[in-house]
């Protein structure tokens, strides 16, 4: 951790993404999650760095703009775990119940194991 911090003060952008998910699902902190997921999404916009912000936004209780984001990322047809439980954990607390259920089905046909293993976790 500290090396990633130490990375970034020196004016190093290539832990942005890794230093968001950390925050987002280990530290449990939304506010440092957005922080370091907008310098990512800033200098690369991919589905990656537009998941990394929906998850933090909802991890920061930004249920609207969580959604607004994670909907871009679905957009690119990337068919990717991570993307899609983001994507149901993110319309189930924005309260598109029905859409929420969908991608967790579609989730667990893509990857029945899903909730096994993540790096941050």
């Amino acid at each position: 951790m500290a090396g990633y911090l130490e990375s970034t003060a020196r004016g190093e952008v290539h832990y942005y993404h890794h230093l968001a998910g950390f925050y987002a699902d280990s530290r449990q902190d939304g506010a440092e999650a957005v922080k370091w997921a907008r310098k990512d999404i800033e200098l690369r916009q991919n589905f990656l760095t537009q998941d990394a912000l929906a998850w933090a936004l909802y991890r920061n209780g930004q249920f609207a703009a969580a959604l607004e984001t994670i909907e871009k990322a679905l957009a690119s047809g990337v068919k990717d775990s991570h993307l899609f439980f983001h994507a149901a954990m993110i319309h189930l607390a924005a309260g598109r119940t029905g859409e929420g259920k969908r991608l967790l089905q579609a989730l667990s046909e893509m990857n029945p194991g899903y909730e096994n293993f993540h790096v941050h976790r």
